[in-house]
């Protein structure tokens, strides 16, 4: 059962990542930042669906860390990369089979796709 559950969560983040990338893309061309919030979603749920699988395979969780990520005004795309590089590096951390790392890093992506969330939300792009 761990060994499917470790799969399903490479395939999310695999499909969060690529996703997220579009994203990044469609920013860096300058398209309507608004016309990105249903990709973002998507990916946000991908991300927030491989933590919990995740936890479920990882049974004694540590604690969460948080990162402290820009909340005034953050930098869109900035954090889309962010989102981008963390998900590389959960990838990673499951090809190492250290779960704990790519937990944390699979945080990471959903906090950073959060901030960018509430900033198409609130309308500040």
């Amino acid at each position: 059962m761990k060994d499917r559950r470790v799969e399903k969560v490479r395939t999310l983040i695999g499909d969060a990542l690529k996703m997220s990338d579009e994203a990044i893309l469609a920013v860096s061309k300058g398209h309507n930042l608004m016309n990105i919030a249903d990709t973002v979603w998507k990916t946000y749920s991908k991300v927030e669906h491989s933590i919990i699988l995740l936890k479920l395979d990882l049974e004694n969780e540590l604690g969460q860390e948080q990162e402290n990520l820009e909340r005034d005004g953050p930098d869109l795309g900035a954090l889309l990369v962010k989102t981008s590089d963390s998900l590389t590096d959960a990838l990673d951390n499951l090809d190492s089979s250290d779960l704990h790392e790519a937990l944390k890093d699979a945080r990471m992506a959903r906090d950073a796709l959060k901030l960018v969330l509430s900033s198409l939300r609130r309308g500040k792009i």
